[in-house]
């Protein structure tokens, strides 16, 4: 009985131990002024490849960059979080709205997702604020976000 408690325990780390995972997604918020001519874009870059998370983010008119190594705990975490959540499938969400439409604004999440033999193309676009972290299917690519954000407040 002990034994059969300890393998459904550690059967979901093992799994995802010798996995494959790939992540590359931009989140952007794009602005082309045309009457003042002026374009502005503020990105946060993530890149996942195996431990490794790369990441650029855009703040306070200043870039932000760095490279983690990710404990086996964290990479864990992060493949049984892509996986429960039923990431890895191609989305393409394009939203328009007429009522709160911004003109010359934009917000996209795009890139791609590999785990192990399953990989997606993702892109969600949308012309008015707030339109995507609103969407159902982009939830779980902010949640992601988020987690990626507490490891590099643990790194620190």
């Amino acid at each position: 009985m002990r034994l059969q408690v300890l393998i459904f325990l550690f059967f979901p780390l093992s799994l995802f131990g010798q996995s494959t995972l790939d992540v590359d997604l931009t989140y952007g918020v794009y602005m082309d002024d045309h009457a003042a001519r002026k374009f502005t874009a503020r990105e946060r870059i993530w890149k996942l490849n195996q431990h490794t998370l790369s990441y650029s983010i855009d703040a306070h008119n200043v870039r932000y960059s760095d490279t983690l190594e990710l404990t086996n705990d964290e990479f864990n975490t992060v493949a049984l979080f892509i996986n429960e959540k039923n990431m890895v499938e191609t989305v393409r969400v394009e939203m328009e709205s007429h009522y709160a439409i911004k003109h010359g604004y934009s917000e996209v999440i795009r890139g791609h997702l590999k785990l192990d033999d399953d990989s997606a193309e993702i892109k969600f676009s949308a012309n008015a604020l707030h339109m995507l972290t609103e969407h159902e299917q982009s939830q779980s690519f902010y949640e992601l976000e988020q987690l990626f954000y507490q490891f590099i407040e643990y790194h620190r």
